[in-house]
Parts: C-alpha cells; sequence; structure tokens
C-alpha cells in the first residue's frame, strides 16, 4: 500500500502538470487573438471620429487581419498609408508654407510589438490626432489561464 505523503506528492505533481498543459493549449490556440484585444483595450475612444490610420509592427498577418476586421467594425474607414487618406480630413495650416497639423475625423494608431517570447510580449501604442492631442505608452503581458495579463506599465506620455 502506497504511504499517504506519497500519495499527496503524486497528486500534486499530477495537478501541476495538468495546468501547464492547459497553460500551453489555451496559449497555443487563442494567444494570437487575443492579443488583437489587448490591442483594442488601447484605443481611444472612438467617438465623433469616422476613420483610423493603422500602423503595425511586430504583428502575424492573422493578427494583423484581425485587428484590421475589428477596427472596421468601428470606423468607416481603415486605411494603411498616408496616402490612401482623402485630402479633406487632412488639416494644413494657412501660413505659408503649409504645414501639416493633423486629421479632421480620424486619427492616427500605431500598435507595435516591441519583443515577443514564450508566455510573453512587450507592446507600445501611440495615438496622434494633432499637435495637440497625442498619447503613447508601453506595457508588458503574460499569459496567465486563458488571457493576456499586464504586469508592467511604462510610462505614459501625453500631449
Amino acid at each position: 500500500m502506497a504511504q499517504p505523503r506519497f500519495r499527496v506528492r503524486t497528486y500534486l505533481l499530477l495537478a501541476v502538470v495538468a495546468l501547464l498543459l492547459i497553460e500551453l493549449a489555451t496559449y497555443g490556440l487563442w494567444a494570437d487573438k487575443a492579443a488583437v484585444g489587448v490591442a483594442l483595450r488601447y484605443l481611444p475612444q472612438s467617438g465623433g471620429r469616422d476613420f483610423v490610420w493603422l500602423l503595425t509592427a511586430g504583428l502575424t498577418p492573422d493578427q494583423e487581419r484581425m485587428l484590421v476586421e475589428a477596427l472596421k467594425a468601428q470606423f468607416r474607414a481603415v486605411y494603411r498609408a498616408r496616402t490612401d487618406i482623402p485630402p479633406e480630413h487632412l488639416v494644413w495650416s494657412k501660413s505659408p508654407p503649409p504645414k501639416f497639423l493633423g486629421f479632421d475625423g480620424g486619427f492616427l494608431w500605431n500598435w507595435t510589438q516591441r519583443q515577443r517570447g514564450w508566455l510573453w510580449f512587450r507592446a507600445e501604442f501611440e495615438y496622434w490626432q494633432s499637435n495637440t492631442g497625442a498619447e503613447s505608452q508601453s506595457a508588458t503581458f503574460i499569459w496567465l489561464f486563458g488571457t493576456w495579463v499586464r504586469v508592467w506599465t511604462g510610462p505614459r506620455a501625453i500631449s
């Protein structure tokens, strides 16, 4: 007959192995899609805005596609290049030489995954509407039982 201490250790080891397998399985199945959800949480409130100019870096093609689809559900247009934005949405100074001042009805949004490893990633977001409407921040996330959890947030710059 097995000793009670041996049974307890065996059950604890089996529980730890099961949790690790669940963690790895959920990461493999949902991590990329959930990272897009993290990006959308950092999206500025879209009230009164018709379009977003999206810049991305460090995303997989599937993540980029999911992000564009999610943004198209919230905005009339998602532009991937400045040249695609209609001229009526660009605000220029009236004094010569004209200087670009910002956007009318939209904003630039940049989501960059700076570093990525097993069960973690570091990302940076930047939002820019005009010289007086901008924000940027970086954060690190870890994968914990089926969701990305923010564990570090860098300094936030707002203008």
